[in-house]
């Protein structure tokens, strides 16, 4: 009997130990898992953002982890990126976004550079980072985009942003918006103090 209970609590032990783990990657004062390489577990060929990446959540069943059109050139990004599907490759005409599910911690009143490399496939579309419309905690900011200029090739894009004076997190996010027609990446998303 006291083996059980032994190994019981030792279970719940180690349960509650890789929640916290898992919190604790996602929260921080850089993006959590901005190369989508961190995987609640392992897809075959890719699959819904929430089902399988740590960190992110998509807006809709358009927006999916894979390794289509791989990134070929330096710097080094792994083999997965967000993709979110436009109606040319089966998806809704509706804008879909992906967005980290923590805040990100930032000096209120601070500079900071949100970068990554994007791609689209459809002139009639966007594709750009954003701090989520400026939605801060402790109040709102003037936002700031990194958008996509040229369609069919991936392009490192950046946007600085001043932070509010109460601001003291922050979310990230790509969004892919305009006809919705393309499929629209995102991968290798960081974010960093200027000053």
């Amino acid at each position: 009997m006291k083996t059980n209970r032994f190994l019981f609590l030792m279970g719940l032990l180690a349960l509650l130990t890789n929640s916290g783990a898992a919190l604790a990657q996602c929260s921080g004062t850089s993006v959590p898992n901005g190369f989508f390489e961190e995987m609640k577990s392992a897809p075959a060929q890719g699959g819904l953002v929430g089902d399988y990446l740590r960190c992110w959540q998509g807006s809709s069943l358009d927006v999916v982890i894979t390794t289509d059109h791989p990134f070929a050139g330096p710097p080094s990004l792994g083999p997965w990126k967000v993709a979110m599907r436009g109606t040319n490759q089966g998806g809704d005409p509706i804008a879909d976004s992906v967005i980290t599910t923590s805040w990100i911690t930032v000096t209120p009143g601070k500079r900071y550079r949100l970068g990554g490399w994007l791609l689209r496939a459809n002139t009639a579309d966007n594709v750009y980072l954003d701090f989520n419309d400026g939605r801060g905690q402790g109040g709102y900011f003037q936002d700031a985009q990194a958008m996509a200029a040229t369609t069919g090739v991936w392009e490192y894009r950046t946007a600085d942003v001043q932070v509010g004076p109460w601001t003291t997190a922050v979310q990230v996010r790509c969004v892919r918006d305009g006809a919705n027609r393309g499929n629209a990446y995102c991968d290798g998303v960081t974010l960093f103090p200027l000053n």
